[in-house]
């Protein structure tokens, strides 16, 4: 549960949030399965309140080249906004799909962190046509890493 609120408590939200993991390997393989529902309540009330379902795998692949650990993901999000848009007076629904690749480079060391590169691509599809939309996003990064 997190609250977020600013001075003028125009933007308070509130969000409830429950995560399961279920992570496991064999074979030079760790997978990650993962479930998010996430609900947001606005004071505000000009503002869509909404819940989400969030369910993702990934997969790392320890062993198959020599120089980085490869990660292929996937996610789909369903999203449902509880009351209607005040421009659109419709209820807002969204559904997203999204595919990644990482790589997390094996010698490559900044600060004792491990260097990665990341592709991310998703694509949205609303029964409000504005938000729809597919995105490609390249991220690169340093991640602390235990083994």
């Amino acid at each position: 549960v997190s609250d977020e609120r600013d001075d003028s408590s125009v933007r308070d939200r509130r969000t409830y949030e429950v995560y399961d993991a279920l992570s496991f390997g064999f074979d030079d393989v760790v997978l990650r399965f993962d479930e998010r529902y996430i609900r947001e309540d606005w004071t505000e009330t000009n503002t869509q309140d909404n819940y989400r379902i969030v369910s993702g795998i990934d997969a790392t692949f320890v062993d198959l080249i020599s120089w980085a650990y490869p990660t292929i993901g996937a996610e789909y999000t369903f999203r449902n906004f509880q009351n209607e848009a005040d421009f659109f007076g419709i209820e807002r629904l969204d559904r997203r799909w999204a595919g990644s690749l990482e790589f997390l480079f094996r010698d490559f060391d900044l600060f004792g962190s491990k260097v990665f590169v990341r592709y991310e691509y998703s694509d949205q599809e609303s029964n409000i046509e504005l938000f729809n939309f597919d995105k490609h996003e390249i991220s690169v990064g340093v991640r602390a890493i235990t083994w």
